[in-house]
């Protein structure tokens, strides 16, 4: 399970290879800015990786070693979402959802003192979007979430059968707007909040990869 940290930041050296140049950045940090898991697209990350420019080589380009499997788009046949809201006596509630996405409201930027350089990340404010079918209102009625202010969860799992493995994006916030969207002609929601960790910290979102062999 991956979930955001806030001290021990790792820092890393970066190599790219454009044709022919090698481009070496040292003290780097990876700024990921959002996650997402969408309909009949495969999960994607956004990131930035920033740092220290040392050189310029001249070298030709690495023997690169790919991973031997293909990332799959989400289905309805690979994936599921459940919400969760204890105030509201809801537990995992199976919704037919569009889109899971989390922007991170991070910031990453290359800070320099004398005698000291670094490229560090702050000012992470947290914030989800999730796109569903419309539920009955006896089941989850979003609106009496919010106004009650309501921690609210949801997951999407996409399964791959074949590898045995599942991945799950995973959000802990609150209901802030509720808005009635078009979803392939349907009538949907879209909901958005700010994430919100518990007093342990480092829950207000998580990407895990479960390991199903038996």
């Amino acid at each position: 399970t991956y979930n955001p940290i806030s001290s021990g930041v790792p820092s890393a050296s970066a190599y790219w290879w454009h044709v022919d140049a090698k481009k070496k950045v040292l003290g780097c940090r990876a700024n990921i800015s959002s996650m997402g898991m969408l309909i009949g697209e495969i999960p994607k990350v956004s990131a930035r990786i920033q740092g220290t420019y040392t050189s310029v080589d001249e070298e030709a380009i690495p023997t690169i070693v790919l991973p031997t499997y293909t990332p799959l788009a989400i289905s309805a046949e690979t994936a599921e979402t459940l919400v969760n809201c204890t105030g509201a006596g809801i537990t995992d509630l199976l919704v037919w959802a569009k889109e899971l996405k989390v922007d991170f409201g991070n910031a990453l930027a290359t800070k320099e003192y004398t005698s000291h350089r670094v490229s560090t990340i702050s000012d992470r404010l947290g914030t989800w979007t999730l796109r569903i079918a419309r539920a009955d209102l006896s089941d989850f009625n979003p609106w009496a979430v919010r106004d009650a202010g309501y921690i609210f969860e949801a997951q999407m799992t996409q399964t791959y059968s074949g590898l045995l493995l599942d991945v799950v994006l995973a959000i802990r916030g609150q209901i802030e707007n509720i808005s009635e969207v078009d979803i392939d002609g349907d009538l949907g929601w879209e909901l958005t909040g700010p994430c919100i960790a518990s007093d342990t910290g480092g829950d207000e979102f998580t990407l895990s990869f479960v390991d199903n062999n038996p």
